[in-house]
């Protein structure tokens, strides 16, 4: 898939939700796309979605699905009222349409046919660990388009991490481990910034949250002789070696537990 395709795509519904796109931060593979865009980079981890994340509000109203129709998009409703937008005429393949989903923090206990409402008339499909991705987004500036909001790199790679095994997919999972070594490499001459964000983030959330990141990431990349993380990151990141990551990894890691540490004392 043509990167000059996505971009067209992601610059037609930004402009056409106009300033609605001011109460969401794009997430998910899109904005891994977005970052390479600030980096002047291409991006080997190809998507074919959006992904609208927002706070829980059952104040306000959204009439998002008239901004999008003239595009193209018709509503398509889940099975817990959770409401996405489908374009046909937009494809991947035969039977892979663009999508935009419109998500929310998943907070409390999971309960089979909750309702987590984006909005009066939304149902968002709400995930674990998203609220993190919403404070101190980062803006970027389509060319001709809007601007948008984006997770702070650091907080991407902690949600990545948090979250990546609750994929219902192998494939999914396996992406979500490239994303993160992905976004890695990119802001890896800003990793003090990257490290800075995700002390920031501890001061705010449960301790667990932090102590079962840092496994995950040791468990991925560290302390397995198979290096599993780095073996399938490699598959989907062609220009990044095995030495490469298991480099860049490291480092990260060590240095993130020592700020951590001293951030204790």
């Amino acid at each position: 898939m043509s990167e000059n395709i996505i971009l067209k795509y992601l610059t037609a519904v930004s402009n056409a939700l106009g300033e609605n796109m001011k109460d969401f931060v794009v997430i998910g593979g899109m904005a891994n796309y977005i970052y390479h865009l600030v980096k002047g980079s291409d991006s080997s981890l190809t998507t074919f979605d959006i992904d609208l994340l927002t706070e829980v509000n059952r104040k306000r109203t959204f009439n998002l699905d008239e901004k999008l129709e003239p595009l193209g998009f018709s509503t398509v409703i889940g099975k817990n009222q959770e409401v996405k937008f489908r374009n046909i005429e937009w494809r991947k393949s035969t039977d892979v349409y663009f999508e935009i989903e419109i998500l929310v923090p998943l907070k409390g206990k999971e309960t089979s046919g909750r309702k987590v409402y984006a909005a009066k008339n939304v149902v968002g499909q709400p995930l674990r660990y998203t609220d993190i991705l919403l404070k101190n987004p980062k803006r970027f500036k389509l060319r001709n388009g809007p601007k948008i909001m984006i997770p702070h790199p650091g907080r991407y790679i902690l949600q990545k991490t948090l979250s990546y095994k609750k994929r219902d997919s192998r494939e999914e999972l396996h992406k979500d481990i490239a994303y993160i070594v992905d976004v890695l490499n990119l802001y890896f001459i800003e990793t003090d910034d990257l490290i800075g964000e995700i002390l920031n983030v501890s001061k705010g959330v449960p301790a667990s949250w932090i102590i079962s990141a840092m496994s995950n990431f040791k468990e991925l990349f560290i302390e397995r002789d198979q290096y599993d993380g780095i073996r399938i990151s490699e598959k989907f990141l062609p220009d990044l070696t095995f030495d490469q990551i298991k480099m860049q990894t490291g480092m990260f890691i060590e240095k993130l537990i020592k700020c951590l540490e001293k951030n204790k004392n």
